[in-house]
């Protein structure tokens, strides 16, 4: 297997994703993930660029991914979703 081609794909393919949710969330359009798992997001541009914004900084460690695959799997919220809504409340 050509793993530099596997992680070429995988990177091209995040970064399709990504630029998909961007020209969305320009439009004011669900984003991928509300529409493909239903998972409400907050309404709003800021709110959603608040929301992501934490998501990305949450997300681009390892802990963070291990710390939400626990409360996932206690059926919690995520903890990007925990901080959202108390900075927003």
């Amino acid at each position: 297997m050509d793993w530099n081609r596997t992680w070429a794909s995988l990177l091209n393919w995040i970064g399709t994703i990504f630029v998909v949710n961007i020209i969305l969330w320009l439009w004011e359009k669900p984003l991928l993930g509300e529409r493909l798992f239903k998972v409400p997001l907050p309404k709003g541009r800021l709110n959603l660029f608040l929301f992501g914004l934490l998501t990305f900084l949450i997300f681009i460690t390892v802990a963070g991914w291990l710390a939400n695959i626990v409360f996932w799997i206690y059926n919690k919220n995520s903890i990007p979703t925990i901080i959202f809504y108390r900075l927003i409340d």
